[in-house]
Protein backbone atom coordinates (compact mmCIF):
# COMPACT_ATOMS: atom_id res chain seq x y z
CA UNK A 1 0.00 0.00 0.00
CA UNK A 2 1.33 3.36 -0.70
CA UNK A 3 2.18 5.47 2.54
CA UNK A 4 -0.60 7.96 3.11
CA UNK A 5 -0.64 11.40 1.92
CA UNK A 6 0.82 14.27 3.63
CA UNK A 7 -2.15 16.05 5.79
CA UNK A 8 -1.92 19.55 4.17
CA UNK A 9 -1.55 18.04 0.75
CA UNK A 10 -5.01 15.72 1.48
CA UNK A 11 -6.85 18.24 3.09
CA UNK A 12 -6.27 20.93 0.21
CA UNK A 13 -6.94 17.76 -2.82
CA UNK A 14 -10.57 16.99 -0.76
CA UNK A 15 -11.52 20.71 -0.69
CA UNK A 16 -10.29 21.16 -4.79
CA UNK A 17 -12.71 18.40 -5.27
CA UNK A 18 -15.53 19.57 -3.46
CA UNK A 19 -15.54 23.22 -5.57
CA UNK A 20 -14.54 24.83 -1.90
CA UNK A 21 -11.12 25.51 -2.20
CA UNK A 22 -9.89 29.19 -1.95
CA UNK A 23 -8.37 31.44 -4.16
CA UNK A 24 -5.10 31.44 -1.37
CA UNK A 25 -5.28 27.55 -1.32
CA UNK A 26 -5.34 26.80 -5.05
CA UNK A 27 -1.85 29.20 -5.35
CA UNK A 28 -0.49 27.19 -2.17
CA UNK A 29 -2.10 23.49 -3.79
CA UNK A 30 -0.38 24.27 -6.97
CA UNK A 31 2.99 25.57 -5.37
CA UNK A 32 2.97 22.46 -3.31
CA UNK A 33 2.61 19.92 -6.69
CA UNK A 34 5.22 22.30 -8.46
CA UNK A 35 7.89 22.15 -6.34
CA UNK A 36 7.68 19.00 -4.33
CA UNK A 37 7.93 16.14 -6.96
CA UNK A 38 7.61 13.75 -3.95
CA UNK A 39 4.01 15.17 -3.22
CA UNK A 40 3.14 14.65 -7.12
CA UNK A 41 4.10 10.64 -7.25
CA UNK A 42 2.79 10.08 -3.32
CA UNK A 43 -0.38 11.34 -4.81
CA UNK A 44 -0.21 9.21 -8.08
CA UNK A 45 0.53 6.06 -6.03
CA UNK A 46 -2.10 6.87 -3.47
CA UNK A 47 -4.64 7.11 -5.69
CA UNK A 48 -4.02 4.25 -7.33
CA UNK A 49 -4.77 2.47 -4.45
CA UNK A 50 -7.72 3.91 -3.05
CA UNK A 51 -11.41 4.21 -3.63
CA UNK A 52 -10.85 7.76 -4.35
CA UNK A 53 -9.73 7.25 -7.88
CA UNK A 54 -12.75 6.04 -9.35
CA UNK A 55 -14.41 9.20 -8.21
CA UNK A 56 -11.63 11.54 -9.33
CA UNK A 57 -11.99 9.66 -12.70
CA UNK A 58 -15.73 10.35 -12.96
CA UNK A 59 -15.37 13.95 -12.05
CA UNK A 60 -12.68 14.88 -14.30
CA UNK A 61 -14.36 12.55 -17.26
CA UNK A 62 -17.67 14.35 -17.19
CA UNK A 63 -17.46 16.02 -20.17
CA UNK A 64 -16.44 13.33 -22.06
CA UNK A 65 -14.33 9.87 -21.76
CA UNK A 66 -10.69 10.05 -22.27
CA UNK A 67 -8.03 7.71 -23.85
CA UNK A 68 -6.30 5.83 -21.12
CA UNK A 69 -3.12 4.30 -22.79
CA UNK A 70 -2.80 7.98 -23.83
CA UNK A 71 -2.81 9.44 -20.49
CA UNK A 72 -0.61 6.94 -18.77
CA UNK A 73 2.06 7.31 -21.16
CA UNK A 74 2.02 11.42 -20.55
CA UNK A 75 2.29 10.47 -17.05
CA UNK A 76 4.59 7.98 -16.95
CA UNK A 77 6.92 10.08 -19.51
CA UNK A 78 7.53 12.37 -16.30
CA UNK A 79 8.25 15.63 -18.51
CA UNK A 80 5.63 16.02 -20.93
CA UNK A 81 4.65 19.87 -21.17
CA UNK A 82 1.47 20.77 -19.97
CA UNK A 83 -0.08 20.81 -23.96
CA UNK A 84 0.71 17.16 -24.50
CA UNK A 85 -1.51 16.39 -21.71
CA UNK A 86 -4.00 18.51 -22.68
CA UNK A 87 -3.76 16.55 -26.04
CA UNK A 88 -4.09 12.95 -24.07
CA UNK A 89 -6.96 14.03 -22.42
CA UNK A 90 -9.42 14.33 -25.38
CA UNK A 91 -13.42 13.20 -25.88
CA UNK A 92 -14.26 10.01 -27.01
CA UNK A 93 -17.80 8.65 -27.33
CA UNK A 94 -16.78 4.98 -25.39
CA UNK A 95 -17.55 5.33 -21.83
CA UNK A 96 -14.02 4.87 -19.78
CA UNK A 97 -12.78 2.02 -17.70
CA UNK A 98 -12.74 2.68 -14.45
CA UNK A 99 -9.64 1.72 -12.00
CA UNK A 100 -6.82 2.31 -14.95
CA UNK A 101 -8.55 5.55 -16.36
CA UNK A 102 -8.87 6.71 -12.75
CA UNK A 103 -5.33 6.61 -11.74
CA UNK A 104 -4.56 7.83 -15.48
CA UNK A 105 -6.22 10.90 -14.98
CA UNK A 106 -5.31 11.96 -11.49
CA UNK A 107 -1.63 11.48 -12.13
CA UNK A 108 -2.28 13.79 -15.59
CA UNK A 109 -4.26 16.12 -13.00
CA UNK A 110 -0.96 16.41 -11.34
CA UNK A 111 1.25 16.73 -14.17
CA UNK A 112 -0.79 19.46 -14.87
CA UNK A 113 -0.42 21.34 -11.69
CA UNK A 114 3.34 20.38 -11.69
CA UNK A 115 4.49 21.53 -15.29
CA UNK A 116 1.64 24.09 -15.95
CA UNK A 117 0.78 27.76 -14.16
CA UNK A 118 -2.02 26.80 -11.60
CA UNK A 119 -4.88 25.33 -11.27
CA UNK A 120 -8.21 25.12 -13.06
CA UNK A 121 -11.57 25.18 -11.59
CA UNK A 122 -12.50 22.31 -9.49
CA UNK A 123 -14.10 19.64 -11.73
CA UNK A 124 -17.28 18.90 -12.69
CA UNK A 125 -20.37 16.71 -11.29
CA UNK A 126 -20.25 13.63 -12.81
CA UNK A 127 -23.12 11.29 -15.16
CA UNK A 128 -21.44 8.35 -13.98
CA UNK A 129 -24.19 5.40 -13.54
CA UNK A 130 -22.98 1.53 -13.35
CA UNK A 131 -24.24 -1.99 -12.41
CA UNK A 132 -21.71 -4.09 -11.27
CA UNK A 133 -19.16 -1.81 -12.70
CA UNK A 134 -20.16 -2.04 -16.24
CA UNK A 135 -22.37 1.49 -17.68
CA UNK A 136 -25.63 1.48 -17.42
CA UNK A 137 -28.27 4.29 -18.68
CA UNK A 138 -30.53 6.24 -17.39
CA UNK A 139 -33.89 4.73 -17.70
CA UNK A 140 -32.68 1.51 -17.83
CA UNK A 141 -34.43 -1.77 -15.65
CA UNK A 142 -31.63 -3.65 -13.86
CA UNK A 143 -33.05 -6.67 -12.38
CA UNK A 144 -30.55 -9.27 -9.77
CA UNK A 145 -31.82 -12.96 -10.52
CA UNK A 146 -29.43 -15.24 -8.68
CA UNK A 147 -27.53 -13.04 -6.98
CA UNK A 148 -26.90 -9.31 -5.24
CA UNK A 149 -26.29 -6.23 -8.09
CA UNK A 150 -24.17 -3.38 -6.96
CA UNK A 151 -25.23 0.16 -8.92
CA UNK A 152 -22.87 3.29 -7.99
CA UNK A 153 -24.93 6.26 -8.70
CA UNK A 154 -23.05 9.34 -9.07
CA UNK A 155 -20.16 8.45 -7.24
CA UNK A 156 -21.80 9.03 -4.04
CA UNK A 157 -24.63 6.36 -4.07
CA UNK A 158 -24.21 2.66 -3.79
CA UNK A 159 -27.35 -0.06 -4.34
CA UNK A 160 -27.43 -3.17 -3.21
CA UNK A 161 -30.32 -5.01 -5.33
CA UNK A 162 -30.91 -8.53 -3.75
CA UNK A 163 -31.76 -11.35 -5.69
CA UNK A 164 -35.00 -11.32 -7.09
CA UNK A 165 -35.06 -7.35 -6.95
CA UNK A 166 -35.62 -5.24 -9.66
CA UNK A 167 -35.01 -1.61 -9.92
CA UNK A 168 -34.79 1.23 -12.94
CA UNK A 169 -32.58 3.86 -12.82
CA UNK A 170 -33.80 7.55 -12.66
CA UNK A 171 -33.00 10.98 -11.39
CA UNK A 172 -30.05 13.57 -12.50
CA UNK A 173 -26.65 14.71 -11.35
CA UNK A 174 -26.56 15.24 -7.82
CA UNK A 175 -30.16 14.03 -7.81
CA UNK A 176 -30.16 10.64 -8.02
CA UNK A 177 -33.05 8.16 -7.78
CA UNK A 178 -34.25 4.79 -8.18
CA UNK A 179 -37.57 3.38 -9.02
CA UNK A 180 -38.35 0.50 -6.69
CA UNK A 181 -40.10 -2.34 -8.96
CA UNK A 182 -39.95 -5.36 -6.39
CA UNK A 183 -37.84 -6.67 -3.89
CA UNK A 184 -35.02 -5.07 -1.40
CA UNK A 185 -32.26 -2.69 -1.70
CA UNK A 186 -29.71 -1.69 0.55
CA UNK A 187 -28.51 1.92 0.16
CA UNK A 188 -25.61 4.16 1.23
CA UNK A 189 -25.81 7.76 0.66
CA UNK A 190 -22.52 10.19 1.19
CA UNK A 191 -23.68 13.15 3.07
CA UNK A 192 -22.71 16.18 1.41
CA UNK A 193 -22.37 15.33 -2.00
CA UNK A 194 -26.56 15.12 -3.62
CA UNK A 195 -29.77 13.81 -2.63
CA UNK A 196 -31.06 10.42 -3.55
CA UNK A 197 -34.31 9.09 -3.57
CA UNK A 198 -35.93 5.14 -3.69
CA UNK A 199 -39.52 5.80 -5.29
CA UNK A 200 -42.14 3.19 -5.27
CA UNK A 201 -45.50 2.71 -6.04
CA UNK A 202 -46.71 4.15 -2.41
CA UNK A 203 -44.37 7.12 -1.90
CA UNK A 204 -40.79 7.95 -1.77
CA UNK A 205 -37.91 7.71 0.31
CA UNK A 206 -35.68 10.25 0.57
CA UNK A 207 -32.52 10.83 2.17
CA UNK A 208 -29.49 13.33 2.08
CA UNK A 209 -26.56 10.64 3.66
CA UNK A 210 -27.63 7.74 5.21
CA UNK A 211 -27.70 4.20 5.03
CA UNK A 212 -31.12 1.86 4.89
CA UNK A 213 -32.94 -0.73 3.45
CA UNK A 214 -36.10 -0.71 1.33
CA UNK A 215 -38.70 -3.30 -0.08
CA UNK A 216 -42.10 -3.33 -1.58
CA UNK A 217 -44.01 -5.03 1.20
CA UNK A 218 -47.55 -7.11 0.92
CA UNK A 219 -49.93 -4.55 -1.18
CA UNK A 220 -47.05 -2.25 -2.65
CA UNK A 221 -46.66 -0.51 0.31
CA UNK A 222 -42.83 1.04 0.51
CA UNK A 223 -41.19 -0.38 3.56
CA UNK A 224 -37.75 0.96 5.03
CA UNK A 225 -35.88 0.42 7.86
CA UNK A 226 -32.76 2.78 8.77
CA UNK A 227 -29.45 1.86 10.18
CA UNK A 228 -27.75 5.45 9.94
CA UNK A 229 -29.07 8.79 9.20
CA UNK A 230 -32.79 9.70 8.28
CA UNK A 231 -35.27 9.02 5.07
CA UNK A 232 -38.11 11.02 4.95
CA UNK A 233 -41.02 8.51 3.62
CA UNK A 234 -43.05 10.96 1.05
CA UNK A 235 -46.81 9.99 -0.27
CA UNK A 236 -49.50 11.75 -1.84
CA UNK A 237 -51.07 12.67 1.34
CA UNK A 238 -48.44 11.48 4.21
CA UNK A 239 -45.03 12.35 5.09
CA UNK A 240 -42.83 10.35 7.88
CA UNK A 241 -38.95 10.63 9.14
CA UNK A 242 -37.56 7.41 9.87
CA UNK A 243 -34.61 7.84 12.07
CA UNK A 244 -31.44 5.30 13.11
CA UNK A 245 -33.28 2.37 14.55
CA UNK A 246 -36.55 2.83 13.07
CA UNK A 247 -38.38 1.34 10.75
CA UNK A 248 -41.46 2.37 9.05
CA UNK A 249 -43.69 1.09 6.33
CA UNK A 250 -45.85 3.83 3.57
CA UNK A 251 -48.64 2.29 2.11
CA UNK A 252 -50.55 4.02 -1.02
CA UNK A 253 -53.79 5.14 0.71
CA UNK A 254 -51.39 6.43 4.60
CA UNK A 255 -52.82 10.25 5.15
CA UNK A 256 -51.64 11.92 8.19
CA UNK A 257 -52.51 15.71 7.10
CA UNK A 258 -53.33 17.07 10.66
CA UNK A 259 -56.16 18.86 8.13
CA UNK A 260 -58.21 15.89 8.34
CA UNK A 261 -58.62 16.23 12.47
CA UNK A 262 -59.10 19.96 11.99
CA UNK A 263 -55.11 20.90 13.12
CA UNK A 264 -56.11 18.56 16.64
CA UNK A 265 -53.14 16.38 17.48
CA UNK A 266 -54.65 12.91 18.04
CA UNK A 267 -51.59 11.05 17.13
CA UNK A 268 -49.18 10.59 19.99
CA UNK A 269 -47.05 8.06 22.22
CA UNK A 270 -47.34 8.27 25.87
CA UNK A 271 -44.75 7.63 28.89
CA UNK A 272 -46.13 7.19 32.30
CA UNK A 273 -47.84 7.73 35.20
CA UNK A 274 -44.93 8.74 37.16
CA UNK A 275 -45.71 9.80 40.57
CA UNK A 276 -43.48 10.71 44.20
CA UNK A 277 -44.70 9.11 47.25
CA UNK A 278 -46.54 11.62 49.51
CA UNK A 279 -46.91 14.43 46.50
CA UNK A 280 -50.12 15.95 45.04
CA UNK A 281 -49.97 17.16 41.27
CA UNK A 282 -49.66 20.53 42.04
CA UNK A 283 -46.33 19.75 43.64
CA UNK A 284 -44.82 17.31 40.89
CA UNK A 285 -45.48 19.30 38.11
CA UNK A 286 -41.76 20.62 38.32
CA UNK A 287 -40.56 17.24 39.12
CA UNK A 288 -38.37 16.06 36.37
CA UNK A 289 -39.41 12.66 35.03
CA UNK A 290 -37.35 10.02 33.48
CA UNK A 291 -38.87 11.51 29.49
CA UNK A 292 -37.40 14.72 30.84
CA UNK A 293 -34.34 13.60 31.30
CA UNK A 294 -31.57 13.64 28.02
CA UNK A 295 -32.68 11.06 25.43
CA UNK A 296 -35.88 10.32 27.44
CA UNK A 297 -34.37 8.57 30.36
CA UNK A 298 -35.31 5.04 31.06
CA UNK A 299 -39.00 6.02 29.72
CA UNK A 300 -40.97 3.62 28.49
CA UNK A 301 -43.11 4.73 25.08
CA UNK A 302 -46.51 3.54 24.22
CA UNK A 303 -48.45 4.68 21.21
CA UNK A 304 -52.02 6.03 22.22
CA UNK A 305 -54.74 3.63 20.85
CA UNK A 306 -57.55 4.22 23.46
CA UNK A 307 -59.13 7.72 24.57
CA UNK A 308 -59.06 9.23 21.41
CA UNK A 309 -61.93 11.47 20.71
CA UNK A 310 -62.91 14.15 17.91
CA UNK A 311 -60.57 16.66 19.65
CA UNK A 312 -58.87 15.73 23.11
CA UNK A 313 -57.15 12.64 24.35
CA UNK A 314 -58.92 10.80 27.55
CA UNK A 315 -55.72 10.11 29.12
CA UNK A 316 -57.56 7.73 32.10
CA UNK A 317 -58.33 5.61 28.84
CA UNK A 318 -54.86 6.18 27.19
CA UNK A 319 -52.17 5.65 30.01
CA UNK A 320 -53.66 4.46 33.43
CA UNK A 321 -56.60 5.46 35.87
CA UNK A 322 -54.53 7.49 38.67
CA UNK A 323 -54.07 10.36 40.61
CA UNK A 324 -51.55 12.83 41.31
CA UNK A 325 -49.57 11.37 38.64
CA UNK A 326 -47.89 13.25 35.97
CA UNK A 327 -47.67 11.87 32.00
CA UNK A 328 -45.76 12.48 29.17
CA UNK A 329 -46.66 12.42 25.23
CA UNK A 330 -44.72 13.42 21.97
CA UNK A 331 -45.18 13.51 18.65
CA UNK A 332 -43.83 15.33 15.50
CA UNK A 333 -44.99 17.64 13.52
CA UNK A 334 -44.18 18.37 9.60
CA UNK A 335 -44.45 21.62 8.12
CA UNK A 336 -43.59 22.46 4.57
CA UNK A 337 -42.09 26.24 5.75
CA UNK A 338 -41.07 28.23 8.78
CA UNK A 339 -44.17 29.56 10.03
CA UNK A 340 -45.55 31.00 13.47
CA UNK A 341 -48.48 29.38 14.59
CA UNK A 342 -50.73 29.01 17.60
CA UNK A 343 -51.46 26.13 20.16
CA UNK A 344 -54.39 25.95 21.52
CA UNK A 345 -54.56 23.67 24.71
CA UNK A 346 -57.13 22.50 26.92
CA UNK A 347 -56.07 20.31 29.89
CA UNK A 348 -56.99 18.40 32.81
CA UNK A 349 -55.58 19.38 35.20
CA UNK A 350 -52.08 20.82 34.58
CA UNK A 351 -49.95 21.34 31.27
CA UNK A 352 -46.41 22.29 30.23
CA UNK A 353 -45.31 22.08 26.82
CA UNK A 354 -42.00 21.67 24.88
CA UNK A 355 -41.21 22.42 21.32
CA UNK A 356 -37.90 21.27 19.54
CA UNK A 357 -36.47 20.56 23.19
CA UNK A 358 -37.29 24.43 24.12
CA UNK A 359 -39.98 24.82 26.86
CA UNK A 360 -42.97 27.10 25.37
CA UNK A 361 -45.85 27.37 27.95
CA UNK A 362 -46.49 26.28 31.45
CA UNK A 363 -50.02 26.33 33.19
CA UNK A 364 -50.05 23.87 37.10
CA UNK A 365 -54.08 24.21 36.64
CA UNK A 366 -56.33 22.42 38.50
CA UNK A 367 -59.36 22.79 36.34
CA UNK A 368 -61.74 20.44 33.84
CA UNK A 369 -61.07 20.55 30.38
CA UNK A 370 -62.22 23.04 27.39
CA UNK A 371 -61.03 23.94 24.05
CA UNK A 372 -58.65 26.73 24.09
CA UNK A 373 -58.10 27.07 27.67
CA UNK A 374 -54.28 28.20 26.68
CA UNK A 375 -52.78 29.88 24.04
CA UNK A 376 -49.12 29.70 22.98
CA UNK A 377 -47.88 31.65 19.56
CA UNK A 378 -44.88 29.54 18.50
CA UNK A 379 -42.76 29.45 15.02
CA UNK A 380 -42.33 26.22 13.71
CA UNK A 381 -39.36 24.68 11.54
CA UNK A 382 -39.19 24.09 7.98
CA UNK A 383 -39.28 20.17 8.38
CA UNK A 384 -39.55 17.96 11.28
CA UNK A 385 -40.53 19.51 15.12
CA UNK A 386 -40.44 17.45 18.41
CA UNK A 387 -43.90 18.58 20.41
CA UNK A 388 -43.74 17.26 23.97
CA UNK A 389 -46.48 17.52 26.63
CA UNK A 390 -46.73 17.00 30.59
CA UNK A 391 -49.57 16.40 32.29
CA UNK A 392 -50.83 15.64 35.88
CA UNK A 393 -53.97 14.70 36.69
CA UNK A 394 -55.17 15.35 40.65
CA UNK A 395 -58.55 14.02 41.11
CA UNK A 396 -60.87 12.63 38.83
CA UNK A 397 -60.89 13.21 35.03
CA UNK A 398 -57.70 13.73 33.12
CA UNK A 399 -57.42 14.49 29.31
CA UNK A 400 -55.21 16.81 27.38
CA UNK A 401 -56.47 18.68 23.81
CA UNK A 402 -53.86 20.45 21.49
CA UNK A 403 -54.79 22.20 18.34
CA UNK A 404 -52.26 23.70 15.69
CA UNK A 405 -53.66 26.71 13.95
CA UNK A 406 -52.75 29.82 11.96
CA UNK A 407 -52.36 33.10 14.15
CA UNK A 408 -55.72 34.03 13.05
CA UNK A 409 -57.12 30.60 14.43
CA UNK A 410 -57.78 29.86 10.59
CA UNK A 411 -57.19 26.16 9.53
CA UNK A 412 -53.21 25.15 8.12
CA UNK A 413 -52.44 23.50 5.11
CA UNK A 414 -49.49 20.86 4.13
CA UNK A 415 -48.86 20.15 7.66
CA UNK A 416 -48.60 16.25 8.71
CA UNK A 417 -48.31 14.65 12.22
CA UNK A 418 -46.33 10.67 12.85
CA UNK A 419 -46.11 9.85 16.57
CA UNK A 420 -42.72 7.42 17.07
Amino acid sequence: MADPLPPALDDLLDKYLSGGLAPDEARRLASLLRSDPQAGDALARHVRETALMVQVASQLAAGGSVSASAVQRAVEDGARPRSAVRRAIRPRPSPFRQAAVAAALLGACVAAWQWGGGLGAPPPAADVLLADGRPVARGALVAARERFIRLELGGYCRVQIDPGGAVRVEGAVRAEQIRLERGRVTCEVDKGAGSFAVHAAAGAARVLGTRFEARVAEGGALAVAVTEGAVQLSGPAAERRVAAGETATLAAGDDNRLERTGGNLLDWVAAGPYRVEGMEAHAIFDVAFPPEQPGFGDASWQRVVAGIGAWDLDLKAAVRDAEDVAAYLRTRLFSPAEQDVLLELGSDDAVKVWLNGTLVHGNNADRAIEPRQDVARVRLRAGWNDVFLKVTNHRGPWGIGCRVCRPDGGALAGLHVDAR
